[in-house]
């Protein structure tokens, strides 16, 4: 779970504490030595609108009193130069190890050890709570936004509290090659998937069996039967029969008459009669045709139930990561799967991890019926990270977030205690909260691109903290390799261009508002844009207090995608800068909603 979160106080918190009036502290914060306070303090701003909502971490109390304002400039001497954003920031030398560290940061959650991820995961929200719920659930989330690692850290925490957890990843079951093969049926490219799956189960759950000592015979039997249910092979094409059928009936018969004198006189008559009869027959039966799995999902239910009513009062909680890289044609088949073998049995629980814009659950069959999981009837989907990580527009939320969560994967390589805490950290490597408010900024709620970005970041820096500059040179190389490269249809990459003309060049904000619907939110180039993080849904469901029928999304356009623009007086707002989408509900949308039919058409 990580150290407790760094604690900001609002203004008037922080007057209070350091024995000042609230009118002082204003003074201090927008008089002429304001950016001079400012970033000493690590002022952070706060809220959809960002104003009036500053926050000064409890930390910087004792710099208070500790600090020696800059001298002012005499009227003699004329207005100060102002300097280029990020001169001033990454000035001073960096902790040793800091940048390196930063630098060799892990990218994905498989290549780390269970434990680690346990000590690093950052809960947000009710995060932790909705993931231990006893609930068959699916976790959306796009690349990045932790799911791999919300899974292993709920997969140590059942097992540390008795229960038996199995992970599968999908990456990493049977033969792909097989499941992608257009060439084969589906119907047996399905089944090898769900034998592939229930022996990656059954293999977790016999080494369980054989790592206690006193091993349960009756765990063990039941695991073979289970195996015996799932290896059944039926061979499905054509049976040859070849056959010969030989009779032979023969008789043979004859009479003998016989007189004899010696030693008495006396008379003898025998008949021989003889028959044989054979009947041969001979038949020989060739089967030709291609060995077929045969699943029973009665027969597979069964067998699980004996296993949870052997490992009572423990429940079995099945992992299911990387859904999305199934061929998306076998998807629904291994989810009625699921529905009717898995989701019914007592003390089986089933957890997946998936993209929601390249997961197929469901499919509607000809006679009305349906294959697969029915979202929010057989399956909750109550989770999306990307939802978690949009903070409800409030910095200091984000920051606090990604400040722990960078230290917690920072401090164990350092072994330096001070690098723990946030704030340690935080100085260590930005040198200052503003600086790394701009990080935060660049990652737009993702963690995965938050870590690169400071890799990279640091990369850049090398022997010096990290300054803004440097975060946007790295935000800028990482949205060129990451991000743009993934947008593979040109429809969506004319999209994307037309957007940011429009918002960002006309419009000078990065907010925009998209009707709900296929012609809207739901457009197939918007999913794409989605899906490779260069557009963010920051609030769903606007709604405008005029027409109350129609409902909005509220996007912002990726930080790698204006970060080569000069920054212009509007970006000093954080209406435009941060956020620049209204509340839920308010008077006037037209401003802000986006017409993509109109944008495509306009040249």
């Amino acid at each position: 779970m990580g150290s407790e979160r760094t604690h900001l106080l609002s203004l008037a918190e922080f007057a209070a504490a350091v024995g000042v009036s609230n009118a002082v502290l204003q003074r201090r914060l927008n008089g002429a030595q304001g950016t001079y306070w400012r970033e000493t303090l690590g002022v952070v701003g706060g809220g959809a609108a960002g104003k009036g909502e500053l926050r000064i971490p409890e930390a910087s109390v004792d710099v208070w009193h500790a600090a020696v304002p800059q001298p002012a400039r005499s009227a003699r001497s004329g207005k100060r130069r102002a300097q280029p954003q990020g001169r001033e920031q990454g000035s001073r030398a960096a902790r040793p190890g800091v940048n390196e560290t930063l630098m060799a940061l892990p990218r994905r959650a498989e290549t780390v050890d269970r434990d680690v991820l346990r000590r690093t995961f950052v809960d947000v929200g009710q995060l932790g709570h909705l993931l231990t719920s006893p609930n068959h659930q699916v976790i959306f989330g796009r690349r990045g936004t932790g799911k791999t690692h919300a899974l292993a850290t709920l997969a140590s925490r059942v097992v540390e509290r008795g229960d038996v957890a199995v992970t599968i990843d999908f990456r990493r079951v049977g033969s792909t090659g097989a499941y992608g093969s257009r060439s084969t049926a589906l119907e047996q490219r399905g089944t090898q998937l769900l034998v592939d799956v229930l022996a990656a189960v059954h293999g977790d759950l016999v080494d369980l069996a054989l790592a206690v000592d006193d091993a349960e015979p009756a765990l063990l039997a039941v695991l073979d039967a289970l195996a015996d249910a799932i290896s059944t092979v039926q061979v499905v094409g054509v049976v040859e029969r070849t056959g010969a059928h030989q009779h032979t009936d023969t008789r043979e018969a004859g009479s003998h008459l016989g007189l004899t004198l010696d030693p008495r006189p006396g008379l003898s008559f025998t008949t021989d009669d003889r028959r044989a009869r054979s009947n041969v027959f001979e038949q020989r039966i060739v089967e030709s045709g291609t060995p077929l799995l045969d699943v029973n999902f009665g027969a597979v239910t069964r067998h699980f139930e004996d296993v949870t009513r052997c490992l009572a009062p423990r429940r079995v909680w099945i992992l299911l990561d990387e859904w999305s890289s199934l061929p998306i044609e076998l998807q629904p088949v291994l989810a009625d799967f699921l529905r009717r073998a898995l989701l019914a049995v007592p003390g089986v629980i089933v957890k997946v991890a998936a993209i929601e814009d390249r997961s197929h659950f469901r499919v509607a069959l000809p006679d009305g019926d349906h294959m697969g999981l029915e979202l929010g009837a057989d399956i909750t989907a109550d989770i999306d990270l990307d939802d978690f990580m949009v903070f409800s527009n409030d910095d200091s939320l984000a920051v606090g977030f990604f400040s722990e969560l960078l230290a917690q994967h920072v401090a164990p390589h350092l072994e330096d205690e001070r690098l723990e805490r946030p704030e340690g950290f935080v100085k260590a490597a930005f040198g200052s909260w503003r600086t790394f408010q701009e990080l935060v900024r660049a990652a737009e709620g993702v963690p995965r691109d938050a870590i690169n970005i400071a890799g990279l970041a640091a990369q850049r820096a090398a022997r010096r903290t990290i300054g803004v500059s440097d975060i946007k040179a790295a935000a800028r190389d990482w949205y060129l390799r990451d991000k743009e490269g993934a947008l593979k249809r040109p429809e969506a990459r004319e999209l994307l261009a037309r957007i940011i003309d429009e918002v960002i060049g006309r419009r000078h904000a990065r907010a925009f508002l998209l009707e709900r619907g296929s012609r809207g939110s739901e457009d197939f180039a918007v999913r794409e844009l989605y899906d490779a993080r260069v557009l963010h849904i920051i609030r769903r469901g606007i709604t405008a207090a005029d027409r109350p029928s129609r409902r909005y999304d509220g996007f912002v356009v990726d930080y790698g995608c204006y970060v080569d623009f000069s920054v212009p007086s509007y970006a000093t707002s954080s209406e435009f800068w941060r956020a620049g989408v209204p509340p839920d509900r308010f008077a006037r949308i037209e401003s802000s909603v986006l017409d993509l039919g109109a944008l495509r058409v306009r040249g």
